[in-house]
């Protein structure tokens, strides 16, 4: 009876974890949250299109995939910036080791910029903002 109640409850709880951010996002499609993460991180894969996830063997694995830590021979570091348009930065960074049949990494991503001009309904210039958003991410 217990084991009934316990995988009624976790089925449950697995609908409602896949419906409720379905639902945030039909309710106002004009809002999103964490898009920075989508970015992509490096260079390389920036050249493959994005197309990196079965081939990546560097320390960009704690993006694109963790499994891929372990085609690193010992150590390995990467930093990307890019500069885009209205001072708009975005950062990457990470670390990750091999010992054995075990690896580790972290990474940071951050995107953000400063003095944007903010402007009301008419064009009527209001003042400056800026933003910033940052993920801390180990793997």
């Amino acid at each position: 009876m217990k084991r009934k109640m316990g995988l009624r409850i976790l089925g449950t709880a697995m609908a409602f974890a896949l419906l409720v951010p379905g639902l945030a996002r039909a309710a106002d499609p004009g809002l999103t949250v964490l898009t920075f993460l989508k970015l992509g991180a490096g260079a390389r894969p920036a050249a493959l299109g994005d197309a990196y996830v079965a081939v990546v063997q560097d320390a960009s694995a704690t993006y694109w995939n963790p499994a891929g830590l372990l085609g690193i021979e010992h150590s390995d570091a990467l930093g990307a910036h890019n500069e885009w348009i209205q001072d708009l930065r975005h950062e990457f960074a990470t670390v990750a080791t091999r010992r054995g049949r075990h690896a580790v990494g972290v990474s940071f991503i951050g995107l953000y910029t400063d003095d944007i001009e903010s402007r009301d309904d008419t064009g009527q210039f209001i003042g400056h903002f800026g933003f910033s958003n940052t993920s801390f991410a180990g793997s």
